[in-house]
């Protein structure tokens, strides 16, 4: 009571001198008050410099002094220093109104610009401190786990959206309750503008829960065109590096809703899968009859195969007392079989082709293009570059070892009706 009555008597002081100066009352009154609101905010500067200072060299020493990681994460964060900012709003709401003891109507709007200063201060601490326990929670893991990034942006989230009920409840001057009453009315408006939110925060927990996408993987969505490594997972979209480098932000919950191809698992064997196919021209496929095995036979990767084959359906005809003078009656073996028998040697001998992992080499169903000869096996190398360099050496070798079996493979002659040619 002593100090407000020191405090008006100075300000009494200050205005009877301005008035002594031929200044209007009015005019006097508004200086004061300028005058008064000045020193506050000075002050204020004053108290949030020596919190924060004092602070952080406390914080600081503290530090210094464990060795463990988590208190630097939050020094880093600012999760300390945005405490440090309670100082100056306790110190005004002790000092205003001494210096505005004359003024009740700015006493009374500095008190609710404080609980506004207030309710700052603590949502940033708020979401300070979470952003220092997501980066603790996954710091000790090579992959950023979904889940942790997921709910500590979705509190962040409430976090905003309760500061912003309890601000308008500050302004509005009426209670948090009727506030939350009149949120029921939007219910459908906020559904509709967090959509993505929601979806993305049901997603991260259902990913979470199956840990069939990390942070880390990579991953292919056809219908995305999307291709490489996830980078980041958070409330609403997923980044993915492309193999191009490009970056491609998604939907969250098209990690869920859509078509999602998880490559990780070959990855982390180290094998990269082949799938690839070339088109033979139905034409060129024959049966060999005797004399034409001889020259197949020179084959070093599948000379033993082409004797042992011929000499079996050799017996299976003589048995069934086939004639041969037809070569389609009987067993026989055809151009084709044998190149996809050699094929396979081939890789089974490739020096980069993953042994351990499925090789299959099949025929399609034909189609205008010819008939499709698949090549399925692994190269043992998961790198991007290599990877390729592997597969078009093995197809280098296939396309140009066709035609030593009299086998052409397709391709579109330009400017010819293609219908109209095998047709004829």
């Amino acid at each position: 009571m002593i100090a407000g009555e020191t405090s008006g008597t100075k300000i009494g002081f200050l205005q009877n001198w301005l008035r002594s100066l031929g200044i209007p009352a009015g005019l006097s009154e508004f200086l004061v008050a300028v005058t008064s609101i000045l020193l506050l905010a000075v002050i204020a500067y004053v108290l949030d410099l020596i919190a924060r200072r004092v602070t952080k060299s406390i914080v600081e020493r503290i530090i210094l002094k464990t060795t463990s990681r988590w208190d630097n994460i939050f020094y880093e964060k600012g999760v300390f220093n945005s405490l440090a900012h309670l100082a100056p709003i306790i110190g005004l709401q002790i000092l205003t109104p001494l210096f505005l003891s004359n003024y009740p109507f700015l006493v009374e709007n500095a008190k609710v610009l404080y609980e506004v200063a207030f309710l700052v201060v603590i949502v940033l601490f708020v979401i300070n401190t979470i952003t220092a326990l997501e980066i603790i929670g996954t710091h000790e893991n090579r992959k950023r786990t979904i889940a942790v990034s997921t709910f500590s942006q979705l509190i962040k989230v409430l976090t905003v959206i309760m500061g912003f009920l309890v601000l308008i409840s500050i302004l509005l001057n009426i209670d948090i309750k009727t506030t939350l009453a009149s949120l029921g009315v939007l219910s459908a408006v906020i559904i509709l503008v967090f959509r993505d939110t929601i979806l993305g925060f049901v997603s991260g927990v259902q990913l979470a829960a199956t840990k069939s996408i990390q942070v880390g993987d990579w991953v292919t969505l056809p219908d995305e065109n999307v291709d490489g490594t996830v980078i980041e997972v958070n409330l609403a979209t997923a980044k993915i590096r492309n193999f191009d480098m490009t970056i491609s932000t998604v939907p969250t919950y098209s990690l869920i809703s859509s078509t999602v191809t998880n490559n990780e698992p070959i990855s982390a064997l180290h094998v990269r899968r082949i799938k690839r196919s070339i088109y033979i021209n139905i034409k060129s496929i024959r049966f060999i009859d005797e004399a034409a095995l001889s020259d197949f036979k020179r084959f070093e990767l599948i000379q033993s195969y082409v004797t042992e084959r011929q000499a079996e359906i050799r017996a299976f005809n003589q048995r069934n007392h086939t004639d041969k003078s037809k070569l389609a009656n009987g067993r026989n073996q055809t151009n084709i079989g044998i190149f996809r028998e050699y094929v396979r040697e081939y890789l089974k001998r490739h020096p980069h082709v993953a042994q351990g992992q499925t090789l299959m080499i099949r025929l399609l169903e034909p189609t205008k293009d010819g008939v499709p000869m698949q090549v399925y096996c692994f190269a043992n190398t998961a790198e991007w570059v290599q990877y390729e360099r592997i597969q078009s050496d093995i197809f280098d070798h296939i396309l140009a070892a066709a035609a030593e079996f009299g086998l052409e493979v397709f391709q579109n002659p330009s400017g010819l009706d293609i219908d109209r040619l095998i047709a004829s």
